[in-house]
């Protein structure tokens, strides 16, 4: 018998920020020292702000040709790109980090399949590989968004931009999250925070 834990995706991504809210860091991981509703309010605000909670969107890009992102995170596919790196280091969270849970199915698939694009996966499987990826990212964190607020946490973290992006960038950039925030729907957290059971049925 297997002494790994099986979760349901949503009860999955509720252990995940417990890890990431917990005030001291596990397996070097978290001590983000934050309730976990400010963590799943950012995510989602981010996921408005670059898909309109959409799982499948495509980035549009400013001349409105399609870009190299996709999914409620606009990671960019390909290999070695955003969405490839991020699966990467979901897959290292479970099987390194926290061998006591189960890797889950759709992660192992999607990380075989290769096509490093994660716009296939439902939103709750899409914001753990989001947090994780946050999680595991040598330098993000979402302990200061009560200070610097979402989005120049989203630009630092997420949207990073070009290396030499240039000061009125990054200001336009950040004006166009607050102004998506103008619209706001928190309609993706009831996804992320429904009920449901521990242990997917068999």
């Amino acid at each position: 018998m297997s002494d790994t834990q099986t979760f349901t995706d949503e009860a999955l991504l509720d252990q995940i920020l417990e890890h990431a809210a917990s005030e001291e860091r596990i397996h070097d991981l978290g001590g983000w020292n934050m309730p976990k509703e400010d963590i799943l309010d950012a995510i989602s605000k981010i996921s408005w702000h670059e898909s309109k909670h959409d799982p499948t969107a495509v980035q549009v890009l400013d001349d409105g040709s399609e870009g190299k992102a996709s999914g409620l995170f606009q990671y960019e596919t390909g290999e070695n790109e955003g969405a490839h790196t991020a699966t990467n280091r979901a897959i290292e969270y479970f099987e390194l980090d926290n061998p006591d849970l189960d890797t889950p199915q759709w992660l192992i698939d999607e990380h075989l399949d290769k096509d490093y694009d994660i716009s296939d996966l439902n939103e709750v499987q899409q914001s753990i590989i989001m947090l994780i990826d946050k999680m595991k990212h040598p330098t993000a964190t979402m302990s200061d968004i009560n200070e610097t607020g979402v989005g120049p946490n989203w630009a630092r973290d997420h949207w990073v931009g070009d290396e030499d992006a240039d000061e009125s960038l990054l200001k336009t950039r950040l004006n166009q999250f607050e102004e998506s925030m103008k619209t706001y729907e928190d309609t993706l957290l009831d996804i992320l925070t429904a009920k449901k059971d521990v242990k997917p049925k068999p």
